[in-house]
């Protein structure tokens, strides 16, 4: 393979940054042959100083000097280490030729855009501030040579590695452009922070881009800084109005990578940067990339992914990092009131379902108790594809509206069985509101009479009248008295799907002594102006909650201003909100990403504790989503099932040093 010197791509001196004065200690290695640097391998390693517990995964000594350090861009925090590969005499890494010829794409193939720095390219920088994780370092130097998907449990240092590998592309592309994306606002700017404070890139160098900044901002800022935090929405925004020339771009951080399915927007900047450029990099972070193998192969297939790092919980690697983890599954045995609440709306749709079954529309054999609404609009798109004559005394427009009716109280009697009553009434109130003649019919129906004034009087009397509520208040003031009785401060995440039941769940916890309940959602609008945030009120509404809000419901949370969150999905993903000892599932998913991302939110700094609440019928979900999530693991395993990007062309190339 020819070599082309760096200084053809970019003359000597030019575009690096000013030399700093900030003193640090450097972890020194020896150093590596620059054309070789993509190829992987081992470097020999010089000097007096050797520090051999590091010296396995290396090859060789490492050898720590007293310095200065010329990058200014660690002035603004910490002592930190820096982590150099630079050249020596020896230094043996494997050549080109024990690529496979398929990996071996090369930049006379596809020529960079961006010019790379010939003297920085020669060393890479890792920090040592904190104890240095064998694990974290070479995933971090593998993710700098290939686009890589990193497959690591929640709370074991995945915003480290991306920190390490965007400074380093940072530093060695100085006209370049580094984009760290994460699906929600929260989780970017929780990101921001994180990655300041380990790498400690100047503020200046640093944009946040979101949909608040104006578009004549935003084109300014994409060519004035370097580094830039944003939703994957504003990124693809950005690209599809020129705010961004995606051909600058060297590195992309893809935060929650299994979301990269489908039209979501990370798949379209990938493609859309690709299409620009071969020379950028790729790192994709996830806890779990898929529900299973197709969908993890998608993801692989639309991030270019051409590595696999991935570690398990059982690895003997993690397993002192890792903090215990008790995990409980608690069923919540119907009551009275519930029973009879299940009673009378199998009353009210046992009618639609005779109709749909009697003209042969439902499967054979159906149960009547165990419709969901998935099921029943399965069996309508069923009924849609196949032509079905109809028998006598059926037409079109009512077989469409027993199947809708039967979808709305199915959805009504799931929703009850697992979250509880709170809502129902108001959902039911909402039937006589309908344009629908058929759900105002419906509220005249004897069973419907009488279930409203069920809920009616357990409203009055105030009553839960779910045995899961009764079950969530008994658990979470057995767990702050305890902690109270040990001087310890905690605090707990509450998880359900539904806002609605996640604003039930903040009313009824209002009243309860020793517990502070607050709710976060999202930012999309629902029905009424509800107080976000807010204690028992905020169940009057259903509003979304600004950026601002989420930011500052966070803050206080991690300081204690309240001492139990309750949360739809958006605080599953990634956030790091403090000792949070206890969460409590208030449903299930047979989504094991749904899960794991929900259990990981504990045990991050100590150990911890996650209870699944379950009604009859409910297991089966769980344990569909732990066989699941086992089956994910052993595939992660065997990397060879997956097809892997093999045009990743070499981002970092020099000529040797003597």
């Amino acid at each position: 393979m020819n070599s082309r010197p760096l200084d053809a791509y970019f003359p000597r001196g030019q575009g690096r940054p000013p030399p700093g004065d900030a003193g640090r200690r450097i972890l020194r290695t020896g150093a590596y042959d620059g054309r070789n640097f993509a190829a992987g391998g081992t470097c020999g390693m010089a000097g007096p100083f050797q520090h051999h517990e590091d010296s396995s995964s290396f090859g060789g000594n490492v050898t720590v000097n007293e310095g200065r350090s010329n990058e200014n861009s660690f002035a603004s925090g910490g002592d930190h280490f820096q982590h150099h590969f630079a050249a020596a005499p020896g230094a043996a890494f494997p050549s080109m030729a024990s690529v496979p010829a398929s990996r071996r794409v090369t930049e006379e193939d596809y020529p960079p855009v961006v010019p790379i720095d010939p003297v920085l390219c020669r060393e890479w920088i890792y920090p040592v501030n904190k104890e240095v994780r064998q694990y974290q370092l070479i995933i971090a130097k593998n993710a700098l040579l290939h686009n890589t998907l990193v497959v690591l449990p929640t709370g074991l240092g995945k915003t480290l590695i991306a920190a390490v590998v965007m400074y380093n592309y940072y530093r060695w592309f100085p006209h370049g452009k580094v984009v760290f994306m994460a699906p929600t606002k929260p989780l970017v700017a929780q990101q921001i922070e994180a990655c300041h404070g380990i790498m400690g890139i100047p503020q200046e160098h640093t944009a946040e881009l979101q949909g608040s900044v104006k578009p004549e901002d935003r084109k300014r800022l994409w060519g004035e800084r370097r580094v830039f935090y944003c939703t994957p929405q504003s990124m693809a925004n950005d690209l599809a109005r020129g705010a961004c020339d995606p051909s600058r771009v060297v590195c992309i951080v893809v935060d929650e990578a299994h979301k990269a399915k489908g039209n979501f927007a990370y798949v379209t900047v990938v493609r859309d940067i690709a299409a620009a450029t071969k020379h950028f990099r790729v790192l994709a972070l996830s806890a779990t990339p898929g529900s299973d193998n197709t969908s993890i192969k998608e993801v692989i297939a639309n991030l270019l992914v051409a590595n696999l790092e991935t570690r398990s919980e059982d690895d003997e690697e993690l397993k002192k990092y890792r903090h215990a983890r008790l995990e409980e599954v608690i069923q919540c045995k119907p009551t009275e009131d519930t029973s009879e609440v299940d009673r009378l709306l199998l009353d009210m749709l046992t009618p639609y379902a005779k109709r749909l079954g009697s003209a042969g529309l439902l499967y054979a054999h159906f149960d009547v108790a165990s419709l969901t609404p998935f099921g029943v609009m399965k069996q309508r798109d069923d009924y849609r594809a196949r032509g079905t004559n109809l028998p006598q005394g059926f037409s079109e427009a009512g077989v469409e509206s027993d199947f809708g009716m039967l979808s709305s109280l199915a959805g009504l009697l799931e929703h009850a069985r697992n979250y509880g009553h709170g809502t129902l009434l108001a959902k039911l109130e909402e039937f006589g509101r309908a344009s629908s003649s058929a759900k105002k019919a419906l509220l005249k129906t004897g069973p419907c009479v009488a279930l409203v004034a069920l809920l009616r009087a357990n409203q009055a009397g105030g009553r839960e009248g779910h045995p899961k509520l009764t079950k969530l208040i008994d658990i979470l003031t057995e767990h702050f008295a305890r902690n109270n009785c040990a001087g310890k401060s905690t605090r707990a995440i509450v998880f359900s799907h539904f806002r609605d039941s996640v604003q039930e769940i903040v009313g009824v916890l209002g009243s309860v002594d020793g517990i502070t309940a607050r709710y976060f959602i999202g930012q999309g609008s629902g029905s009424g102006k509800g107080n976000p945030g807010a204690g028992p009120d905020a169940t009057t509404g259903n509003r979304g909650m600004t950026q601002k809000e989420q930011k500052q419901l966070v803050r206080d949370f991690f300081a204690g201003h309240f001492n139990v969150l309750v949360a739809t999905c958006i605080a599953e993903e990634g956030l790091d909100i403090g000792e949070v000892d206890l969460i409590i599932n208030f449903d299930t998913h047979k989504s094991p990403i749904r899960m794991i991302q929900r259990m990981g939110r504990t045990a991050r700094k100590r150990s911890g504790r996650v209870i699944t609440l379950v009604t009859p019928g409910e297991e089966k979900k769980l344990l569909s989503s732990l066989k699941s999530a086992t089956a994910i693991q052993k595939s992660l395993r065997n990397k060879k099932i997956f097809p892997l990007y093999e045009h990743n062309p070499r981002m970092v190339r020099g000529t040797p040093v003597a």
